[in-house]
């Protein structure tokens, strides 16, 4: 019988490729979207998930998670129960999106983004509709078919966008191509993860769920606002092109976020769980993600910092260029968002979403305060700004409680972030020397910067690997 480690590390790896092959589709995909439309197109899909994401975040029951935490989470009853919540939430969501979208509309003084709202509001029935039991592969941590779906319905989403917009190059593609991509994800996870299309309302299992929303309840929304604040504070009056560069650049420097959010996150969120009644144990095992994720970041946060504007100029084309420095603050904020994301698994795989709520809650207040004072003279620049100042004020929250939860002090945290400083110097000095001894255009300094986050990726995460496997040998495995 494997190990929990050995579980982590396949998660890891399973999760990793799948992920990456999904972004790489995507990834694709968008470099050939960018081409055929223009910023706004980009701008104006970002406007429509974001209804979607308000309504979505706030009806939330957070059944995933329960599924994952729960002693029953297996249950056929369970199952049957969480089937019928989703199904009716789903319903729900789109019935009232639909009675909404006049009001969204309005929002963004743009009526020819109506019948667009009515076509995306299908998107909560649609993914409502998924299998429940892929939930439980999560709990067991078999992260190999979930990849596989996931992948999947990345190639259906972007194939029907990029044929979409070959034929009628409009902001009707990407919407197309949401709505595909939810519908492929869907019926995969019935694939992969089958049952018994039945529902049930079983008491006890509408309890459970009941009290673990109850200690979420609030999490969801306030990580929404934290998504949605570009649209929120730039897609009025016009600035749909200015939110379209700036979602173009975000893809570019959210990458370590993705990398730590949906690889590591999902694989240390049952990892995390199946600890919680031993402290030892938890405390070795979040040290070692927390250095993990942090020497990863560090030097891929860095390099994205250099690339700078070339980086979209290249890969996206130059209307894709923000007129001011905007990629380093993104990358600073892709930075500060991996610390983030190592201690929010903790709180949820323990059971106390609560203290993640909270940190959200300062982080949301920060960023808004700050954002509307500085999105007027500074526009998506001040976005960016508003953004790293929420995630100071939930790093300055989060921190101290994740410490306490595994019984770690500061000094234990400052000798695991160590080896991520020293990457980071090291790749620095070789920047340094490159800007002081040429004068590079911006094709060569991506194809530097991306060789350089390769080269590095793949010598840290082997180092990563072999310490792993020597702690194994000593017996030290959690």
């Amino acid at each position: 019988m494997s190990t929990l480690r050995q579980q982590v590390m396949n998660g890891i790896a399973w999760q990793g490729s799948g992920r990456f092959a999904e972004r790489g589709i995507r990834f694709a995909a968008n470099i050939l979207l960018a081409r055929l439309l223009v910023p706004d197109d980009f701008g104006a899909l970002a406007a429509l998930l974001f209804p979607i994401a308000i309504i979505d975040s706030i009806c939330y029951f957070a059944t995933g998670p329960v599924i994952i935490h729960s002693q029953s989470g297996e249950t056929n009853r369970f199952l049957r129960t969480v089937l019928a919540i989703n199904n009716l939430r789903g319903l729900l969501l789109t019935l009232l999106l639909l009675a909404l979208s006049p009001l969204f509309t309005a929002y963004f003084e743009n009526p020819d983004l109506l019948p667009l709202f009515l076509v995306a509001s299908l998107q909560p029935a649609l993914s409502g509709l998924e299998s429940p039991r892929v939930h439980v592969l999560a709990r067991r941590m078999r992260f190999g078919r979930i990849a596989t779906y996931r992948v999947i319905a990345s190639l259906i989403g972007s194939g029907v966008a990029v044929l979409f917009a070959l034929s009628t190059p409009s902001v009707w593609a990407l919407v197309i191509g949401q709505i595909s991509g939810v519908l492929g994800s869907t019926i995969m996870t019935w694939i992969i993860a089958p049952m018994a299309f039945r529902w049930s309302f079983d008491r006890e299992s509408i309890r459970v769920i009941r009290t673990y929303a109850l200690r979420a309840l609030g999490t969801p929304a306030l990580i929404m606002l934290v998504a949605q604040a570009p649209p929120l504070l730039l897609g009025r009056s016009g600035a749909l092109g200015e939110l379209g560069i700036f979602s173009m650049n975000a893809r570019l420097a959210e990458f370590p976020v993705y990398v730590t959010l949906t690889v590591a996150g999902a694989v240390l969120i049952p990892a995390y769980s199946s600890l919680q009644d031993d402290q030892e144990r938890l405390h070795r095992a979040w040290i070692r993600a927390w250095t993990g994720v942090t020497l990863l970041a560090a030097p891929t946060a860095i390099l994205l910092a250099w690339m700078g504007d070339a980086l979209p100029t290249v890969v996206w084309g130059e209307r894709y260029a923000s007129s001011r420095p905007l990629m380093p603050i993104l990358a600073l904020n892709g930075l500060l968002s991996c610390l983030l994301a190592v201690t929010g698994p903790l709180f949820w795989g323990v059971g106390r979403p609560s203290i993640d709520r909270l940190m959200q809650g300062v982080r949301v207040l920060l960023l808004f305060i700050v954002g509307f004072l500085l999105v007027g003279p500074m526009e998506s620049i001040g976005v960016a700004w508003a953004l790293t100042c929420g995630l100071c004020a939930a790093l300055a929250v989060a921190i101290p409680n994740a410490l306490a939860i595994v019984g770690a002090t500061t000094g234990r945290l400052a000798v695991a972030t160590a080896p991520a400083l020293l990457a980071g110097v090291l790749v620095t000095i070789p920047l340094v020397g490159i800007d002081l001894t040429t004068n590079l255009n911006d094709v060569w300094r991506v194809v530097i910067g991306v060789s350089l986050a390769v080269v590095c990726g793949a010598f840290i995460g082997t180092r990563l690997l072999r310490s792993s496997d020597k702690r194994k040998g000593n017996g030290l495995a959690a």
